[in-house]
């Protein structure tokens, strides 16, 4: 057993001052037996020739030891003593002057009536500060405070007011007695939540609560709570659902036993950052650890790894009244511990201006936070579903949609997967009643939602039903009834208006270059509108667009993302564009057709046959006499002078007098047409 031993001092002591700590802690009448040696060999050799068979298998069960070299029978087996030394290297490493010749030191101690403590030593004003970190018992009385102060002293590390020796307490703080005693004693007693806070982020994380509280985007008063599809791991799964988003993210969050990275992801508008900005509120208002911190990625500098990430969200001047310290490996050590939560808001706009292909760095720098072994860190993440589903497969069903490239590295992590669903009728009906205020009031609107054609359809979208709730009542009575200045047209002018507004606001504020202006963005949307109208496709490739919207698409740098992200469009993993809705293409097409129905020309409107809807559309965009005189203008024409769309404009025609409540000219040219399947009501008035 003695070459054994030898062999396991050698490992664990590099030096005289690990090996006499041994022991003094252990072995303490040895310790002034062999003090005079003058080297390590000879200290250990003397060691050895002293213990008898039962001390030597007792030294030998004290270093038996980790995979960090340190004794496993040392400390218990909790993990709170790793934490407590991670959280003290990192002080030390911002404590100690880094001129000094001799390097700060960190070492594991043992008192016989004390148990473990920590010992640790470091260089600041050319002198040397050294003080100890003990683990108060779940019953803290005087005695124990008096006998922390003696081992400390015996030891010789107790360095006064300049840095008192750490007592730290499991759960609550201290205490105003004890402390007080302990700071008589030259202690400082507090607990281990308040020891890990490397940096306070008290004050901002309660300056962050009060501003998410006032936003105005996001008033907490109208969240709703959502509907959410769970994949616990990355196969994406999802093989539950449940009506409380919040509180189950809020249930992984609260595990302490690992890391946990947290993937929110939902198409545009379904209210991934309102989730979000609820969790950072409400974890806020405890008012302690783990701190939440919520970054907008897309405010942040295009980094392609953490440090810089972190640094830069620090350095953003607002926080500089509340976060005391710009101090990086700080958040890393606490982020590590769990002691904060980081809640990143839109990963596809980590960097705005650049395209795609960037992704896979940007997801590869956040999953950096929970990929580290031994780490507790708690991340979570907002994106577009199209970025780990393809999106075409989700129209067949989310157990149908393949998995991306992105979706496939998530796999190395501990990873829970949330899809955020659209509003079902009752989570529409209680926005509303947020909203206005009352059940009579929403449920009036909820009846004129109803009323307005495909209006309802649009309100599944919580973005969407947050623009047709702030629409004056006035305004959708006018559209229900097709009277007044008010029409069913001019609502969803309205509505895209407001989106696209929102969104060019929203892209100004967070990056210092303009991005797609709000005449560009209707333009794109309008071409893509146009191509896919009366197509069996869904969608469309920036390369199918027209000349004149690649060209501005291309001169500016990720736009197609800005187009994909912040207009009225979706876009897959293949960069195909298609509608948030049916019915707001057939509005950009009605749109476009405008001026020819005002004109009395005969292109847009011979391409596809209109629907009720989009008839509506027409009529309410170019008016009703400037409608009813196209629509006469068609049906009294001849077919030779229409070409070969002369019945398509002339179904268009009758559609449109229809929707107007309008009789068709007495003579008409249906000469030749396939009348199969058309509706000719409007003609026969009268029998």
């Amino acid at each position: 057993m003695s070459r054994e031993l030898r062999a396991r001092i050698q490992q664990s002591f590099r030096t005289h001052s690990d090996f006499d700590a041994f022991l003094i802690d252990y072995f303490p009448a040895f310790a002034k037996r062999i003090g005079s040696a003058v080297d390590l060999v000879e200290r250990v050799n003397l060691f050895l020739k002293l213990l008898d068979q039962d001390q030597m298998a007792y030294a030998a069960r004290l270093l038996n030891l980790d995979r960090h070299g340190q004794q496993r029978l040392f400390f218990d087996e909790d993990g709170r003593w790793d934490r407590i030394e991670r959280a003290c290297r990192q002080q030390l490493v911002r404590m100690h002057d880094g001129s000094a010749n001799e390097k700060p030191l960190l070492r594991r101690r043992h008192a016989e009536r004390l148990g473990p403590f920590l010992e640790a030593r470091y260089q600041q004003g050319g002198r040397q500060i050294q003080y100890a970190v003990a683990l108060a018992p779940a019953t803290l009385n005087a005695q124990w405070l008096h006998l922390v102060h003696d081992v400390m002293a015996e030891r010789g590390l107790l360095s006064g007011s300049v840095r008192p020796c750490e007592v730290l307490l499991l759960g609550a703080g201290p205490r105003d007695p004890e402390r007080k005693l302990a700071k008589q004693l030259g202690l400082r007693l507090r607990s281990l939540d308040d020891f890990e806070n490397l940096i306070d982020f008290r004050a901002h994380v309660q300056r962050q609560t009060e501003k998410l509280s006032r936003d105005k985007h996001y008033p907490p008063s109208l969240y709703v709570p959502q509907r959410i599809q769970v994949s616990e791991g990355a196969s994406f799964r999802f093989d539950r659902t449940t009506d409380q988003a919040l509180e189950t993210v809020r249930e992984w969050l609260q595990d302490l036993s690992r890391p946990h990275f947290v993937m929110l992801l939902g198409d545009f508008g379904v209210g991934k950052t309102f989730l979000l900005r609820e969790l950072t509120r409400t974890l806020g208002q405890q008012g302690k650890p783990p701190w939440p911190l919520f970054l907008e990625l897309r405010q942040l500098e295009k980094a392609n790894a953490l440090r810089p990430l972190l640094a830069s969200y620090l350095a953003q001047p607002e926080h500089s009244e509340t976060i005391p310290v710009t101090d990086v490996e700080a958040l890393l050590t606490m982020l590590s511990l769990g002691r904060v939560v980081l809640f990143f808001d839109g990963f596809d706009e980590l960097a705005l201006r650049v395209s795609y292909q960037r992704a896979t760095q940007h997801l590869e720098t956040l999953l950096q936070s929970v990929a580290s072994p031994g780490t507790l860190a708690k991340v979570v993440v907002t994106s577009r579903t199209q970025h780990f589903l393809s999106l075409g497969d989700l129209e067949k069903g989310v157990s149908a949609a393949r998995k991306t490239v992105l979706a496939d590295r998530l796999n190395s992590v501990a990873i829970s997967i949330g899809r955020l669903l659209p509003f079902e009728e009752t989570q529409i009906q209680t926005f509303l009643l947020h909203r206005l205020g009352s059940e009579e009031a929403a449920a009036a609107r909820m009846d004129l939602i109803r009323d307005i054609k495909d209006l309802l359809g649009l309100s599944h979208n919580p973005r969407m039903l947050s623009f047709i709730a702030e629409l004056p009542e006035s305004d959708l009575r006018q559209a229900k009834e097709r009277e007044g200045t008010i029409t069913a047209a001019k609502l969803y002018e309205l509505l895209v208006q407001r989106w696209l507004h929102f969104e060019v606001m929203r892209a100004d504020e967070k990056v210092p270059e303009p991005g797609l202006t709000y005449e560009q963005r209707m333009a794109a949307v309008t071409t893509i509108a146009i191509h896919l109208w009366g197509q069996t496709e869904r969608g469309v490739a920036l390369d199918a667009l027209g000349s004149a919207v690649q060209g501005f698409l291309h001169d500016h740098e990720c736009a197609q993302h800005q187009l994909g992200s912040g207009t009225l469009l979706k876009s897959d993993d293949a960069g195909r564009f298609s509608f948030l809705h049916a019915s707001v293409l057939e509005w950009f097409v009605a749109r476009a057709a405008q001026p020819e129905v005002v004109e009395g020309r005969f292109d847009l409107l011979g391409r596809h046959d209109l629907s009720p809807l989009m008839a509506e559309f027409v009529w309410g965009l170019a008016g009703k006499e400037p409608a009813a005189a196209w629509s006469d203008r068609v049906l009294l024409a001849l077919d030779e002078d229409l070409g070969d769309r002369a019945g398509v404009l002339k179904h268009n025609a009758l559609t449109l007098l229809k929707r107007l409540d309008r009789t068709a000219p007495e003579r008409q040219n249906l000469a030749g047409q396939d009348l199969r399947g058309r509706d000719f009501l409007v003609v026969v008035e009268g029998d």
